[in-house]
């Protein structure tokens, strides 16, 4: 009972937690006044009501609310950053790109993937293109997945780690054939290992 009850407390302490972050984002698309709300007793102390600091982990949490909604994510990421100054991570910037990726906001994503280039604390990194990976195999842009990854050159990324999460990816969504050709047509400079039975490692021979 003791366990439970805790469990219990910590919920509801996470609740309150994302019902203050997003507070003055919700108020924003009122027409009614704004009228300062007095904080509740129990409020978590972490982050204060109508605070411009912002904790990423609260950052992201936030979004993953809005993960069915990608015109009010985008919009929040927008306004979290203008509007409070917060500064954008990877992991932040992640977290957005995957809810554009469910809907295939392709070009959205692409502008969000230069701003990122441009914030050497926010660089795309090995999940940011592991993520388009995916999405475009879910979407059957087969062509739009491989242009991604000779992309990765441009950050950088264009290595064993991204060769093997785009073969994944295709073959995630059986596209194996294509998938087949893309290695044979590296055959030649690349060996395969296969690690877990599932897991293609390639590196340079």
């Amino acid at each position: 009972m003791a366990m439970l009850s805790l469990i219990s407390a910590l919920h509801c302490n996470s609740v309150r937690c994302i019902r203050t972050l997003l507070r003055p984002f919700t108020e924003s698309f009122s027409t009614k006044p704004f009228k300062p709300i007095e904080p509740e007793p129990q409020s978590n102390p972490i982050i204060p009501p109508y605070s411009t600091s912002f904790y990423h982990s609260n950052v992201r949490q936030t979004l993953s609310c809005y993960a069915n909604d990608w015109k009010r994510a985008l919009e929040f990421s927008n306004w979290v950053q203008i509007q409070s100054g917060f500064n954008h991570t990877t992991d932040t910037y992640n977290g957005m790109i995957d809810i554009l990726c469910k809907f295939f906001e392709f070009d959205l994503i692409c502008d969000l993937i230069k701003r990122m280039k441009e914030n050497s604390v926010a660089y795309p990194n090995h999940v940011t293109f592991r993520i388009v990976f995916k999405r475009y195999g879910w979407a059957h842009l087969v062509e739009e997945a491989m242009n991604a990854y000779y992309r990765t050159e441009e950050f950088g990324l264009r290595d064993e780690t991204s060769y093997s999460n785009l073969i994944d990816a295709l073959c995630e969504h059986k596209h194996v054939i294509e998938a087949e050709d893309l290695f044979l047509n590296k055959s030649k400079d690349l060996t395969l290992f296969f690690v877990g039975g599932s897991k293609w490692v390639v590196e340079e021979v």
